[in-house]
C-alpha cells in the first residue's frame, strides 16, 4: 500500500522541471532503502543472525495447505 503513494512522493520531492531529478529521486530512494535496512537489522526477528539460520529456522516448520486456507479468512 505504501508504495502506491511513491510516484506523489517523488512529485513533490522533484517537481516536473526542478534541477537534477534524478540525483533526487536515486537519493531519496537510497535513503528509503538505507531505513528498511536499519530497521531489518534491528528487529528482534532477524538481529545478529545469518541469512543461513533463518531459512533453517523457515524450513524446520513447515505451513500445511489447510492452515493457510484457514488463515485467509
Amino acid at each position: 500500500m505504501l508504495a502506491s503513494f511513491f510516484p506523489s512522493i517523488f512529485t513533490a520531492i522533484a517537481p516536473p522541471g526542478s534541477a537534477n531529478i534524478p540525483l533526487t529521486i536515486g537519493l531519496t530512494t537510497l535513503g528509503i532503502c538505507l531505513v528498511s535496512t536499519a530497521a531489518t537489522l534491528l528487529s528482534p526477528d532477524t538481529r545478529g543472525k545469518s541469512l543461513d539460520d533463518l531459512e533453517a529456522r523457515k524450513a524446520e516448520k513447515p505451513v500445511r495447505q489447510d492452515e493457510l486456507a484457514g488463515a485467509a479468512r
